[in-house]
């Protein structure tokens, strides 16, 4: 279109004329003049296509099964586990004496107390004391620590025991003062006064007599196990146990009730006569000068089992007999 106002003389500068070169036939595109050769062929190679892979054949999932009903296991009776026991070389049983508890106390340290004096106070090894606070055992107590110590409940009446600075002479008899010294609660006085008539003790042998005796009967507080249905059972202060030994007792003792009633009659009315007659008929014929504590239990119940309370027992029993 050719504007309408304006000077047309410049209009044949601003068109180029078409000739007979330049015009293009109707239909065909005009030669590009950017110096592109576009009749070469072109490098462009299409991707080849993913071969076509067929699906894997359906399978079922397999048929469902319902778990199978509960249920309970069959009732398994679980057997009993019994104490802890003795037994003698017959292969009696002896009085069951269940395991020694122990308790932990945290103990306050007076002036002038050492490990060692711990120790003994509460019938321990220094070294287990020692090793209960982390200590060396030569470690120096300073008055006002506080240590922790663990001991057997069964020492517990003897641990606040104050012996006297001089004990009596012992003169063959032991006396009532004597086994409270040692922490017994009852120690069956009218009892104790047959024991004398029967047996002479050294000192020596009045010490391992009563260690013996607060052992088996816990310092005079068992003389024979109530729950026990056995008639012939352990009774008295030094296991007086069997058929035999109860009929050897009964015809030296002239008492008939021995053995139609058993445990519960001596345990009652002869707890020291009876560790007499065990003493003089099993004992005594079998010590010697340097019988062991070991020894010494094994012939009373067969087994060295209470070895290490009897320890404790028989080092209480030097300070409370002695000989001078």
């Amino acid at each position: 279109m050719v504007p309408a106002t304006g000077d047309l003389s410049n209009a044949q500068d601003l068109y180029e004329p078409v000739t007979a070169e330049t015009e293009v036939p109707y239909g065909s595109e005009p030669p590009i003049q950017d110096g592109y050769d576009y009749e070469q062929v072109d490098s462009y190679v299409p991707p080849a296509e993913d071969p076509y892979v067929e699906d894997p054949p359906y399978v079922e999932d397999p048929p469902y099964v319902d778990d199978p009903p509960y249920v309970d296991p069959p009732y398994v009776e679980q057997p009993e586990i019994p104490p802890v026991q003795t037994i003698d070389d017959d292969n009696t049983p002896i009085r069951e004496k269940n395991t020694t508890d122990t308790k932990i106390i945290q103990y306050t340290v007076s002036e002038g107390e050492t490990i060692y004096s711990i120790a003994e106070k509460f019938y321990i090894e220094p070294q287990d004391l020692a090793d209960m606070n982390n200590f060396p055992v030569n470690y120096v107590l300073i008055e006002g620590d506080v240590i922790t110590v663990s001991y057997k409940t069964e020492f517990e009446s003897f641990i606040s025991l104050k012996l006297p600075s001089k004990m009596p002479q012992f003169k063959g008899k032991i006396l009532t003062y004597h086994l409270n010294s040692m922490g017994w609660e009852n120690p069956y006085e009218q009892d104790l006064r047959n024991l004398h008539r029967m047996i002479n003790l050294t000192t020596e042998e009045a010490r391992l007599f009563v260690a013996l005796a607060t052992l088996f009967s816990q310092g005079g507080k068992q003389t024979y196990d109530e729950e026990e249905a056995d008639k012939y059972a352990p009774s008295g202060f030094m296991y007086l146990v069997g058929e035999e030994n109860y009929t050897a007792f009964a015809n030296y003792m002239g008492d008939k009730k021995i053995i139609s009633q058993g445990q519960p009659y001596v345990g009652t009315n002869y707890p020291w006569t009876s560790a007499a007659f065990i003493w003089e008929n099993v004992i005594k014929p079998n010590i010697g000068e340097e019988i062991t504590l070991e020894q010494l239990i094994e012939l009373v119940q067969g087994s060295s089992f209470g070895v290490d309370s009897l320890k404790v027992y028989y080092n209480l029993a030097r300070d409370v007999f002695r000989n001078i």
